[in-house]
């Protein structure tokens, strides 16, 4: 093939600019200010009347008035989102069940189904975020070589013409990257020269010494 010729390592890519780290960032800072907003609103009331979205029955089983009610919920959504600014992942799960709770309130008072699919828009945001804080390289913003110091140092852009190999027992598991997408492929195990040299010498008959006879049957001598 014309263009497998030669295999170069490809350089890792920095933390900054890799779109996972980035989309890290983005809902952690986003989780950090919306539940500090909304909590801090509680007791204001400034952005919308928030007692009108408490469900009945929530309010019956739960002790205060509807605005002591939401002054509870206030506090409870301001250190959430300190947590999440601290420790988005453990944090994050938390909002998400918050978030949970708030569906089912709003679907089950009866009225404002577009605020409850919002909500559940967030959740979804919430456990994207629990998920990308798991991995380790996503908590440290300095770190330059993050998801890249995991990988084998074999990575290599691959031509997009070469087939990708299936995994081999006797191979050595190797990180590549085609020119168009990343993938994963093995490279097969080479031998050392010195075992290939000794192989080739145990296949070849040795040859006898100038001007011996050849080794003949014992009638034919």
């Amino acid at each position: 093939m014309p263009d497998e010729a030669r295999l170069e390592p490809a350089a890792a890519p920095a933390s900054l600019r890799d779109p996972r780290y980035q989309a890290f960032w983005m809902l952690r800072l986003a989780f950090t200010a919306i539940p500090l907003t909304m909590g801090i609103d509680k007791y204001f009331n400034g952005l919308v009347y928030w007692p009108k979205y408490l469900a009945d029955w929530i309010h019956n089983i739960l002790p205060g008035t509807a605005q002591q009610v939401m002054y509870g919920v206030g506090g409870v959504e301001i250190l959430a989102g300190v947590l999440v600014l601290v420790k988005p992942r453990y944090a994050a799960y938390i909002v998400a069940a918050w978030l949970a709770g708030i569906v089912i309130n709003l679907f089950s008072y009866g009225e404002y189904y577009d605020v409850a699919v919002r909500d559940l828009g967030l959740m979804g945001a919430a456990l994207v975020l629990g998920r990308l804080a798991s991995v380790r390289a996503m908590q440290h913003p300095l770190e330059s070589q993050h998801l890249d110091d995991a990988r084998p140092p074999a990575l290599q852009d691959v031509p997009a013409g070469i087939p990708r190999p299936q995994p081999s027992r006797n191979g050595q598991r190797a990180q590549y990257r085609r020119a168009d997408r990343p993938c994963d492929v093995v490279a097969p195990a080479q031998p050392p020269v010195e075992a290939l040299q000794a192989k080739r010498e145990e296949q070849t008959p040795a040859e006898p010494p100038q001007g011996a006879l050849p080794h003949l049957p014992e009638g034919m001598r």
